[in-house]
């Protein structure tokens, strides 16, 4: 499948690979259409594309822009599944399974396929911040629980300052445990809805004892020694949705043989 890449676009970043080495991620980012467009280009000159898949839980406008800008290519739209049939199966139990995020259900195969035999909580932390469910029912089968959503880390931070009028000037601080200064009383604050999030999404797995907690997104890096610090056995990857759109093309290709 030379020329095949996969393309995953959020809200403010976009990371593509080419399907031969899903491993090796390149990262766009953006603050608005026009700023991704020309960056796009840039990656149509450079890498040729013939065959694109992709998922996004962006803007329509988004979307439109990469479909604009690689006109010349076929660009495929992958969303959530009812069920993924590969080297395992994972079943949605979403209440409308297309309703779910793409970048949600992706990055669900990608973990399962890093971490098999285990029961995962998934965390993205970009703009909204997430938590999803994955029990592992053994022999190669899971089931995707559902999940919790709330402000990432830079929203809280924005929405914060917009709605506090003598925040309006307060840079990002440290983490403390008694904060003396507002700046690291506010990032402090930040990351204990973090932390508390987190739990809750460990909370509904309480059951399983083997659940793996594993971090994902764009802020993930700048929280990770803390993250580590409260959850030793937390594991960082900055691949699950690329990876999850590489299993889904492979067993697509599978099924065609």
């Amino acid at each position: 499948m030379s020329g095949t890449f996969l393309i995953d676009i959020g809200n403010s970043a976009l990371k593509w690979a080419a399907i031969s080495t899903p491993q090796n991620t390149g990262v766009m980012v953006y603050s608005d259409p026009i700023e991704l467009a020309e960056q796009v280009r840039d990656f149509y000159k450079k890498q040729r594309p013939e065959l694109i898949y992709a998922c996004t839980v962006a803007d329509a406008r988004i979307a439109e822009t990469l479909n604009a800008v690689c006109h010349r290519t076929r660009v495929e739209w992958l969303g959530s599944q009812r069920i993924f049939r590969g080297r395992f199966t994972l079943e949605n139990r979403y209440e409308d399974y297309s309703k779910l995020g793409a970048d949600r259900w992706y990055a669900a195969i990608g973990a399962a396929a890093k971490h098999p035999g285990t029961s995962l909580l998934v965390i993205q932390m970009g703009t909204a911040l997430t938590a999803d469910s994955i029990h592992c029912l053994g022999e190669s089968r899971y089931e995707y629980l559902g999940g919790r959503i709330a402000p990432g880390p830079t929203m809280m931070y924005t929405m914060l300052m917009g709605g506090a009028a003598r925040l309006k000037s307060i840079a990002p601080g440290s983490l403390s445990r008694f904060p003396l200064n507002t700046n690291d009383a506010v990032t402090t604050g930040i990351f204990d809805c973090i932390e508390g999030f987190m739990r809750g999404g460990l909370a509904s797995l309480s059951e399983d004892a083997s659940v793996k907690l594993v971090v994902t997104g764009g802020a993930a890096r700048f929280f990770e020694f803390e993250i580590k610090e409260r959850f030793p056995r937390a594991v960082f990857d900055d691949n699950l949705v690329i990876t999850g759109l590489a299993a889904r093309v492979a067993s697509e290709a599978e099924k065609e043989h």
